[in-house]
Formats: C-alpha cells, sequence, structure tokens
C-alpha cells in the first residue's frame, strides 16, 4: 500500500549508472534525476532527492509492500522520470517484494 504526499518531479540530481550498479551501498536503487528506491526490511521505499545545506538528502514520498506493478503506479502518480537504466532496473525486480526480499536473504 502507498501512503504518503508525492513530490512532482526531483528536486536533487543523482547519477546515473549501468543496472549491475545501480545498488550503492546495498542501500538505494537511483531511478533517474532526483529518483530512488530503497527498502526498510518491511517495504520498498521511494524518495526524492532535496538539497538540503549543499548535501543531498533522500526524502521519503511513497512506501509500497504489495507488488511492481503497484510500485510503478505509485512511481507514475507521482511523476517520477525514470531513466532508462531505472527502467531496466525495476523491469529487473520481482512480482512481490517477498519475493525481492527472500532473493536478498539467499
Amino acid at each position: 500500500m502507498a501512503r504518503g504526499n508525492y513530490a512532482k518531479g526531483g528536486a536533487g540530481r543523482s547519477g546515473l549508472s549501468v543496472p549491475s550498479e545501480q545498488w550503492d551501498g546495498k542501500s538505494r536503487l537511483r531511478l533517474g534525476l532526483g529518483w530512488s528506491l530503497s527498502d526498510d526490511g518491511l517495504q520498498w521505499v521511494v524518495s526524492t532527492a532535496r538539497n538540503h545545506k549543499g548535501a543531498v538528502k533522500w526524502q521519503p514520498v511513497a512506501f509500497v509492500r504489495s507488488n511492481s506493478d503497484v510500485l510503478r503506479r505509485v512511481l507514475r502518480e507521482a511523476g517520477a522520470e525514470l531513466s532508462p537504466d531505472g527502467e531496466r532496473a525495476l523491469n529487473a525486480l520481482p512480482a512481490t517484494y517477498r519475493q525481492w526480499r527472500e532473493a536478498l536473504d539467499v
């Protein structure tokens, strides 16, 4: 289930990389300029980049535990513009958060 106030567009700038390098520090998937996906052990967390005193801070805007179709809907409704690498990374996600989490725990 998604919740939170959706931010329109990213205020900050995030770097893009190839899909195999998308997770930086195993915590954040860069989806496009100013957008990222992470998890908190219970659900996916959609965040936007914000400039805070000259440093990029990630602000959570939505939380999704169900499936990747809902995740895509949340991103679309939030106005996220995905990079080609971000789109490929989303396409590579398992159908559900649970399946994704179980694959990490192997």
